[in-house]
């Protein structure tokens, strides 16, 4: 019997665990419930406040509002896989999980409200384009911290802990600030095309999206890797862009 075969035969998982899936204490095969049931009350709650209030069949709304849907829900999902993801990367960089939790809560958080200042002056040159081209920027930005940047930090380990926070730190911010731009700039454009009705809908179809996306990305390095939470973050965030490329093109403003 190969290892293949014992690991799919065998009751427990048996796995060896790696660093992008260090969950040494998870034996069973499926995800636990306590993780399930967080991503099934997330989309329970997405259900219903995209569900809730509406006059109007689904099939009767406007493309861009629902393209505004989408927009919301990939950048929701999208960030708390990041965000999920990096913090656990960093913590065998970094060598304490307090000091990757500190760095990427403080830099990121900073760099997503510089962003959203920056939004406003990018709304009124770009528009519609501001959205698209942050999206597509967050995705690039993404792959490159889950499948390229920790080969960097693997030949920065022996140096002194400062030269190893600094130039994360920096990397973290300008995540930050680019991801801060298409939240505020797609609060603005709701206005523009007429649908200021739905600002509410949009920040609450955002919040609900976070918290399963942090469900979704422990999930995923459970049961796959942390790699692979930061290719489906990028895909959310890429597809997001496509999309309000493509659509909201058309729109006034």
């Amino acid at each position: 019997m190969s290892l293949a075969e014992l690991y799919k035969e065998a009751h427990a998982d048996l796995r060896p665990v790696t660093d992008d899936r260090p969950f040494f204490y998870q034996f069973e095969k499926r995800v636990p419930p306590s993780v399930g049931g967080v991503a099934t009350v997330a989309l329970a709650l997405l259900v219903v406040t995209f569900l809730v209030g509406r006059k109007r069949r689904i099939a009767a709304l406007r493309k861009t509002e629902l393209t505004f849907v989408a927009v919301f829900l990939a950048t929701g999902t999208g960030f708390m896989l990041f965000e999920v993801a990096i913090i656990q990367k960093l913590i065998l960089y970094l060598g304490q999980p307090v000091l990757s939790l500190s760095l990427v809560l403080t830099f990121l958080i900073a760099g997503l409200g510089v962003g959203s200042l920056a939004s406003g002056a990018v709304f009124r040159r770009l528009s519609w384009r501001a959205v698209g081209w942050s999206l597509a920027a967050t995705a690039v930005l993404v792959l490159t911290f889950g499948l390229l940047g920790f080969r960097l930090p693997a030949a920065l380990i022996g140096l002194p802990y400062v030269w190893r926070v600094a130039p994360t730190a920096l990397l973290v911010f300008l995540f930050g600030t680019v991801a801060g731009v298409p939240f505020p700039t797609g609060m603005s454009l709701l206005k523009v095309a007429g649908l200021e009705r739905e600002i509410p809908r949009m920040w609450a179809l955002n919040a609900a999206a976070s918290v399963f996306g942090s469900a979704l990305a422990v999930a995923m390095g459970i049961s796959l890797g942390f790699t692979y939470a930061f290719v489906v973050s990028a895909a959310l965030y890429g597809a997001g862009g496509v999309g309000a490329v493509a659509v909201l093109r058309g729109e006034p403003g």
